[in-house]
């Protein structure tokens, strides 16, 4: 119900005043961005992975909370979902897909919150067009369904923060616990959020409430962790027999991990070559010029700089990191990375339009390109 009523507000407020001429051309963008990531939604074939959940999927409804050891969250959903729309590839995957098409409305709403409505724009149509986005949001698997609840749970923390209306308050407290049952990534949340609350000072008793929203969250989290606890211990300490990759020395690794993220974050895993190159620097320098934003309050600021920087530097001393890494894993860093890459461009329109006009172009054709590819040709899905 207060799912509900939030959603109702925000239409409420899109139909009035300024926002209602934005109505029409939010929702242009998210029909965009649900049509990219339905589009040939059964062309790519099915990798290991997704047979895992297929499997899971199919078996009873308390099977994957009773024998796996990785939160069971989607695959309780994918259960129930099949159940209604039938075991079809285009069926299987289209639960990830609409999951994918929330990710556009909420990149508006987050980008709105913290940089402004024309920030959120810039962002809405940055998601729609992701490469990134549209390549999980195809494949049966838990990492779009995380990434929607990761950017609900920043949005709802930064509107309690506004308001400090209690049902916003419980709002970012389901989704976060739904986030946490969703995928281990979800872990770094709270603790960038937790970073970003003790720099904001939001006063004493703002944050006492916080906290102790935090000890519920963790509180009901806490059965899992302890149900599994043995795979929980390998996330910090790897068994000797996960070695299948030979290690690498600490700063080539962490230059992997960043450049392998960025590349990914940018143009795709499908660009290769020196247009990944060329992609993954834009996408960089428009981060660089966003640490600054036009007009965005300290809070903003504080906010994308925490919700970027500690998941990441988590995730390079991590010891399990050395032993496997995919850029997946730092979806909890992708809202950040796309809301400084607007602000980057929103300061190049303020201090250079030519140059403005000229990145926002490039970063156009470059998702193009990315996507012409990925729906145009066969790909060999790997983890």
């Amino acid at each position: 119900m207060i799912l509900i009523d939030v959603i109702f507000d925000n239409i409420g407020t899109c139909l009035t005043g300024r926002r209602g001429r934005l109505f029409f051309p939010l929702l242009a963008l998210c029909w965009l961005g649900f049509a990219l990531r339905v589009y040939r939604l059964d062309a790519q074939s099915f990798w290991f992975d997704e047979w895992l959940s297929f499997d899971l999927a199919r078996a009873p409804l308390l099977y994957a909370p009773a024998t796996i050891d990785r939160p069971p969250l989607y695959y309780v959903l994918l259960h129930l979902w099949i159940r209604i729309a039938g075991v079809y590839p285009f069926t299987f995957r289209f639960f990830s897909a609409c999951c994918g098409a929330l990710t556009v409305p909420l990149f508006y709403r987050l980008g709105r919150k913290t940089l402004g409505w024309q920030a959120g724009m810039w962002a809405m149509t940055l998601a729609a067009l992701s490469p990134f986005c549209v390549y999980y949001a195809q494949e049966a698997r838990t990492y779009t369904l995380t990434l929607t609840l990761i950017l609900a749970s920043n949005w709802a923390l930064l509107a309690w923060l506004d308001t400090g209306r209690k049902r916003t308050l419980a709002l970012y407290m389901a989704v976060t616990l739904a986030c946490l049952y969703t995928h281990y990534v979800a872990l770094l949340i709270p603790a960038a959020q937790g970073l970003f609350v003790w720099l904001s000072r939001p006063g004493k008793q703002r944050h006492l409430q916080w906290l102790a929203a935090l000890a519920a969250i963790g509180a009901a989290f806490a059965p899992w962790p302890l149900h599994v606890w043995t795979h929980m211990a390998e996330l910090a300490h790897p068994a000797t027999d996960m070695l299948i990759y030979t290690p690498m020395p600490p700063l080539q690794r962490a230059a992997h991990i960043l450049w392998t993220t960025l590349v990914e974050f940018s143009v795709g895993r499908t660009v290769s070559g020196p247009a990944a190159i060329g992609g993954a620097l834009l996408f960089l320098f428009l981060v660089i010029l966003g640490l600054r934003p036009v007009d965005a309050t300290p809070q903003a600021q504080r906010f994308l700089s925490c919700t970027l920087a500690l998941p990441v530097a988590v995730l390079l001393l991590l010891p399990r990191t050395a032993v496997y890494f995919s850029p997946k894993y730092l979806s909890v860093a992708l809202p950040g990375f796309y809301l400084l890459a607007v602000a980057g461009l929103q300061r190049l329109r303020r201090d250079a339009p030519w140059l403005f006009v000229l990145c926002l172009a490039l970063v156009l054709l470059a998702c193009a390109w990315s996507l012409g590819d990925w729906f145009l040709h066969s790909h060999d899905k790997v983890a």
